[in-house]
């Protein structure tokens, strides 16, 4: 399994299809990427776009996001809530050590 590839999956399951279609149009117009490959590259911006779409709900979103993503790989637990305030501020470093975690335990 990708990192990629469970990322996608868990947005799926918490937007429902149509959902993630309305997601994938608006960060389209923005980056040119698929949500996956924002939320990978640049988890600011992909941020940015869930808050131009849900405003604050945007926080609950990616909460639930990330919780849901270290099920989906077996991560152990991490502050998410702590992660979303980072991003709140404009800052990723909590996000950059989830996502570097998530990339090791993908690979085995």
């Amino acid at each position: 399994m990708s990192l990629k590839a469970a990322v996608r999956r868990v947005l799926e399951r918490l937007l429902g299809s149509s959902g993630y279609q309305v997601l994938a149009y608006h960060v389209r117009k923005v980056s040119k990427m698929e949500p996956e490959e924002l939320f990978l590259s640049n988890s600011l911006e992909f941020y940015q776009v869930l808050l131009n779409i849900l405003g604050r709900g945007a926080d609950f979103f990616v909460e639930m996001f990330l919780k849901s993503l270290m099920v989906e790989t077996g991560l152990p637990s991490f502050d998410v809530a702590e992660a979303v305030r980072e991003l709140r501020e404009g800052k990723f470093d909590k996000v950059s050590q989830i996502l570097s975690k998530l990339e090791e335990v993908v690979r085995g």
